[in-house]
């Protein structure tokens, strides 16, 4: 299994934060995939940490459901910006959906390994997405893939 996919499943923090690290220091194409891999891997937990949650002190309190939809959202604007100044020849863009509610915007990148479609609640910068979206979701193998061409590209491995 490689490193990306342990991290991607895995529960240590630190582990995290050095995988996304990693892949920063790769240059714009690692910086893109550090915040494709923050947003699919936000977006997986929070689909399922449905209960539970954090307690605030002030009174309130956050699910951790919610809290990692914020995780994605944040991901999500940073990871739009990015590709605005620097694609890095990825072709990428926004579409509308009319039938979700809650996150009618989808922010669609096609990357070398497949591609990745997010949800989002807000439609961040960038351009409308140009060519006919692909059918069935394959974004975990996409993101890990990307992410492991990334590091293999600048010699960090697992």
């Amino acid at each position: 299994m490689s490193r990306t996919k342990n991290v991607y499943h895995g529960r240590n923090a630190a582990d995290t934060r050095k995988l996304q690290s990693d892949l920063r220091k790769a240059g714009p194409r690692g910086k893109i995939a550090a915040e494709v891999f923050r947003a699919a891997r936000a977006s997986s937990k929070a689909n399922r940490f449905i209960n539970g949650g954090i307690k605030r002190s002030k009174g309130g309190y956050d699910s951790y459901s919610d809290l990692d939809f914020q995780k994605k959202t944040e991901a999500l604007k940073k990871l739009s910006e990015l590709l605005e100044v620097d694609a890095c020849g990825l072709n990428w863009g926004w579409l509308e959906d009319e039938e979700a509610i809650a996150a009618p915007f989808l922010l669609l990148v096609d990357l070398p390994v497949g591609q990745v479609v997010f949800h989002c609640t807000d439609r961040f910068a960038g351009p409308d997405y140009s060519v006919e979206m692909l059918g069935g979701s394959q974004r975990e193998n996409a993101v890990i893939g990307f992410c492991d061409s990334v590091l293999g590209d600048v010699g960090v491995g697992g």
